[in-house]
């Protein structure tokens, strides 16, 4: 857990100004997770504590941080809380989010570019590519004026295709939010079709659309993602949704 706030910690100063103020809090009484949090931020990154305007009722100081402020349940402070204002020094260095060569700005275009294309077959809605960014093995769509690139997450948008290699697989997330009236060659079944029960069941059966990924639809919404190949859908349906 300490490794994971630390990591929390440096990309909250990054996105910190030079003289800005963080504040820090948990709910926790574990002094590795509070104090010894702030004396790395003081001692690696030459953070300044900042006294309390006003100390509430029935707090008590840190552990050898007089300006951090602790409450324990017996004192009527809830469940056990701490909190402490840093100020970040006015001569921080400030650093890019994103230094990268020109080569591999270039190798992520194309990649972007590339999941595009595969998403282009599927549906003819279109995608922003300044909201599209590499995740991981994968690409995602992130929402309009998203304002927390910075921080680690598991999801920050939709996940539209995952890298396979040298291929490019369209991903369940992709499908499901797709525009159901905006999707190409997408075959569409009644939901007691005996098509529907074998793609829950994760089986393939028998299509005649065009070769290629498709969404495949039940009353109209799309359910996932089939690959036709020769007039058969092979399943695409993830393995942890099926009904066996």
């Amino acid at each position: 857990m300490r490794r994971t706030s630390k990591k929390i910690l440096n990309e909250c100063d990054r996105c910190l100004r030079p003289g800005g103020l963080l504040l820090f809090s948990t709910c926790t009484f574990n002094t590795t997770e509070n104090e010894e949090q702030v004396f790395y931020l003081m001692r690696e990154k030459g953070y300044e504590t900042v006294a309390p305007y006003m100390r509430p009722p029935l707090s008590r100081k840190g552990f050898n941080v007089d300006d951090a402020v602790r409450f324990f349940p017996q004192d009527g402070g809830g469940e056990g809380h701490f909190a402490c204002v840093l100020r970040k020094p006015e001569n921080a260095a400030t650093k890019t989010f994103c230094k990268k060569t020109k080569n591999a700005n270039s190798d992520k275009n194309r990649k972007i570019i590339s999941a595009l294309n595969t998403c282009a077959k599927i549906s003819a809605e279109k995608f922003d590519v300044s909201r599209t960014v590499i995740m991981g093995d994968g690409c995602e769509y992130l929402p309009v004026n998203y304002a927390f690139s910075a921080f680690p997450a598991l999801r920050r948008g939709m996940r539209l295709v995952d890298f396979s290699g040298d291929r490019f697989v369209p991903h369940h997330h992709f499908a499901t939010a797709a525009t159901a009236s905006l999707l190409i060659n997408s075959p569409n079944y009644s939901p007691d079709a005996n098509e529907i029960r074998a793609y829950l069941a994760g089986c393939e059966f028998e299509c005649n659309e065009k070769d290629g990924f498709r969404v495949l639809k039940v009353a109209s919404v799309p359910l996932g993602l089939i690959k036709i190949s020769g007039g058969i859908a092979k399943n695409k349906y993830p393995k942890g949704l099926r009904v066996f």
